[in-house]
């Protein structure tokens, strides 16, 4: 691999051109796992532009494929995030006896004291979702009963 000063990695790009780059060129050896990432997309396109991926494509692109995997590249998604912040006219009754966290907080009871004990070893956004249903359901019901 080479990689340059504040630039680039250069060995992954094939249209990379060392006359033409800005930055101290060296060589990096590692005696151990490497893991460079680049995002959602960069990091197959890394992986690719290296030599791994499906050989087909790699060859339509004038990379030699130095391993096959043909899942590389395949159903990328990114994941947008979009924060809405509004300001109540007056205080949301279902949320009164909050206390935000301290010890006793009813709102917490319904979910435990912690929604992860530990952190789960895959994609956080599904238990995420099977909790925020649950304890919308466990809402619903209390405002309910409040209501009556």
């Amino acid at each position: 691999m080479r990689l340059g000063r504040a630039s680039s990695l250069t060995k992954a790009d094939p249209y990379y051109d060392e006359r033409g780059t800005v930055g101290i060129l060296r060589q990096v050896r590692a005696t151990r796992e490497v893991i460079l990432s680049g995002g959602a997309f960069n990091s197959s396109q890394l992986l690719k532009f290296s030599g791994v991926g499906p050989p087909h494509e790699l060859r339509d692109h004038g990379i030699d494929p130095v391993v096959d995997l043909p899942g590389i590249g395949e159903n990328l998604q990114d994941s947008y995030e979009v924060g809405i912040v509004s300001k109540m006219t007056k205080d949301l009754a279902l949320l009164k006896d909050c206390t935000w966290g301290a010890d006793g907080d009813p709102c917490l009871r319904v979910v435990g004291v912690s929604v992860f004990p530990r952190i789960p070893g895959f994609f956080i956004v599904v238990p995420v979702y099977m909790v925020s249903e649950k304890t919308s359901d466990d809402i619903i019901v209390t405002a309910k009963g409040q209501a009556a």
